[in-house]
């Protein structure tokens, strides 16, 4: 072996060594960066669960969500001593009290029930997210779906279930 052939090997053998070296470290600190954003939004959410908790009448939280409309909102499912209800405490720095609202779910329509009536209306849709939320000062249920080649977000009332906003984008 010339000593051109060997210094070319190293060469080689040296470039793929940084390479593989770059890519490790940042994979490693992608992940971390990753697993830091998330950590700090689930710690985010966690407040704003604590503080629907400490505000209404709920001893367990059965499950939260995430709003994201004109304002955003945590809503919480928990359990009083009599019942479940929905905790809507909107996500904002200088929070009031008085600014989170309950209702009784069994005032409302169930995410189930939500579910049924819009799959009599859309049955070649493809459903990505049902989530309660607050429109306007109102209660609504928001699901976002696929209709054909479009992407649609629809509300509907809480209590009732009667359409009350849609907004379609076009994928294309």
């Amino acid at each position: 072996m010339s000593l051109k052939e060997w210094f070319q090997q190293k060469w080689v053998l040296l470039s793929l060594s940084i390479m593989m070296t770059v890519l490790i470290v940042f994979i490693v600190v992608s992940s971390f960066l990753y697993y830091d954003i998330q950590g700090g939004q689930g710690e985010q959410q966690q407040t704003y669960i604590d503080i629907a908790l400490e505000t209404a009448p709920i001893e367990q939280v059965e499950t939260d969500y995430v709003y994201h409309g004109d304002e955003a909102y945590t809503v919480v499912l928990g359990q009083s001593e009599e019942e479940s209800l929905y905790v809507f405490v909107p996500q904002k720095d200088s929070l009031n009290p008085d600014d989170v609202s309950w209702t009784s779910a069994n005032d409302v329509m169930s995410k189930e029930e939500i579910r049924n009536k819009w799959q009599q209306s859309c049955s070649n849709c493809d459903l990505l997210s049902i989530t309660p939320g607050m429109m306007n000062g109102r209660y609504i249920w928001e699901l976002i779906y696929e209709e054909n080649d479009s992407m649609v977000f629809r509300t509907y009332t809480f209590e009732e279930g009667d359409v009350y906003d849609s907004i379609s984008f076009s994928q294309n």
